[in-house]
């Protein structure tokens, strides 16, 4: 589901990119004013895509917001194994 639009306002341009390459890519010309990545991408990793990007001193203080749908599918376990 393409959550991005529910989300953002009208006045936001909103750049998707299906991978860390195609990021890349994107990131080449005009920078953003933010990074929301995704943890789980295809290919390299958004963890990857992350590291890279704050080696690199033109994107190195990019904002980048890291989600990881994997968190929200343990957390309950989590919480579970340590009341336990």
């Amino acid at each position: 589901r393409d959550w991005s639009s529910d989300v953002c306002s009208s006045d936001l341009a909103v750049l998707r990119a299906a991978s860390a390459e195609e990021a890349g890519k994107a990131m080449a010309g005009v920078l953003p004013d933010v990074v929301l990545l995704d943890w789980m991408l295809p290919g390299q990793s958004g963890h990857a895509l992350a590291r890279r990007l704050r080696a690199d001193a033109r994107t190195r203080a990019l904002p980048i917001i890291l989600l990881g749908v994997a968190f929200v599918a343990f957390k309950p376990r989590i919480f579970q194994r340590k009341a336990a």
